[in-house]
């Protein structure tokens, strides 16, 4: 791994570890393996997103004497990555806690973390907080 991509990778893992610096300590350690692997998926994504605004989406390929477009190899590895990310960031989304509820704990008829934030960010466009 090259030094650019471990900075990015320390950079993401810092960022999100600081999310969810307050947690408890045996939540936190369920948790860790989760922000490494977003941190891992995000800084990979990024040295896929260089080579692919380097060398175009489309790139020539040689098979023989044959020669034709294609997709840049790094956009499927890309894709998936950018996948797990997600995945791995609405995990570790269930275990951020907002005003003591988490999305683990929360009822039928409890504002999910989620639910405040979406009512928060409403609420501020609307110039109403």
């Amino acid at each position: 791994m090259d030094v650019k991509r471990v900075g990015t990778l320390k950079k993401e893992y810092n960022k999100l570890a600081r999310l969810f610096k307050n947690i408890d300590k045996d939540k936190r350690e369920l948790i860790e393996g989760l922000i490494l692997t977003a941190a891992f998926a995000y800084s990979e994504m990024d040295s896929c997103m260089l080579k692919i605004q380097m060398d175009g989406v489309v790139v020539d390929f040689k098979n023989g004497k044959q020669q034709f477009k294609q997709k840049h190899p790094a956009f499927d590895v890309y894709t998936k990555l950018h996948s797990q990310y997600l995945a791995t960031l609405r995990e570790l989304a269930k275990y951020q806690e907002i005003d003591g509820v988490t999305m683990l704990n929360a009822t039928k008829n409890t504002e999910t973390p989620i639910d405040k934030m979406v009512i928060n960010i409403r609420d501020r466009k609307l110039g109403m907080g």
